[in-house]
């Protein structure tokens, strides 16, 4: 003891532990800036389960801060890097050589990796919210193995939804109430265009029950009967 404050020192008289009048603790340190402050390189507290045995390390590395899982190999189950990003299952929170805010990775033979979010009130909804800044996309993308599959974004210089495909070919455009298939510019209800020389644009409605009486249709309903019409054009025909 000295100074109102409380040692524990080693045989070479180094102090290895203070508590301070105050109340903090310091391990490693005659500092302690916290309640209980644990100074040293790579610094480590282990929390034992004494009834399941179970270990579980908190340590700060050249990682970042990591939660570390003793009893499978020292496994990182969680990691926030020195640049902030958060790493759950890897502790090189990345994707496609980006850097990437949140990063879940499994590696699992017969478990599937899940994002899960979960809202129990009776009077709440569960909601994932993507929010961009001004003028800039949201973006939901598909990837098997690295490889660009599929996207879902908004086109926030039109106001629109979008549909890719692999090749981040706007093949689905949700316009103003309009749909386009082939085209960015829907013009109706739902406009489908090509412009492959060739192919087919084409509307196809197939049935393939054997009931007689499961018909395959295209109903036209407008308030005014005689405006129901099917028209048929060339490029640059008005009706």
């Amino acid at each position: 003891a000295g100074g109102d404050h409380f040692y524990f020192r080693n045989s070479s008289n180094t102090t290895t532990m203070k508590i301070e009048n105050g109340g903090n603790v310091g391990i490693g340190t005659t500092s302690a800036a916290v309640s209980l402050h644990v100074a040293a390189a790579d610094p480590i507290l282990r929390l034992e389960d004494t009834n399941d045995g179970y270990d579980y390390d908190l340590i700060v590395t050249g990682h970042g801060f990591a939660i570390r899982d003793v009893d499978s190999g020292d496994a990182y189950r969680f990691v926030i890097d020195e640049n902030g990003l958060v790493g759950i299952g890897t502790t090189s929170p990345i994707s496609s050589g980006a850097a990437t805010s949140l990063h879940i990775y499994g590696n699992h033979n017969s478990n599937n990796t899940i994002l899960k979010v979960e809202q129990d009130g009776a009077m709440s909804s569960a909601l994932i919210q993507i929010d961009s800044a001004a003028d800039r996309d949201s973006s939901i993308q598909f990837q098997e193995n690295g490889s660009n599959k599929a996207r879902i974004y908004n086109d926030a210089s039109a106001d629109a939804l979008v549909l890719t495909d692999g090749a981040f070919t706007d093949t689905l455009y949700i316009k103003g109430g309009n749909v386009g298939i082939g085209t960015t510019s829907p013009s109706t209800k739902l406009d489908i265009v090509s412009n492959t020389s060739g192919e087919f644009a084409g509307l196809k409605l197939h049935n393939t029950s054997t009931n007689a009486n499961d018909n395959v249709a295209i109903q036209l309903r407008p308030a005014n009967l005689s405006a129901a019409k099917i028209v048929a054009d060339a490029p640059g025909a008005s009706d």
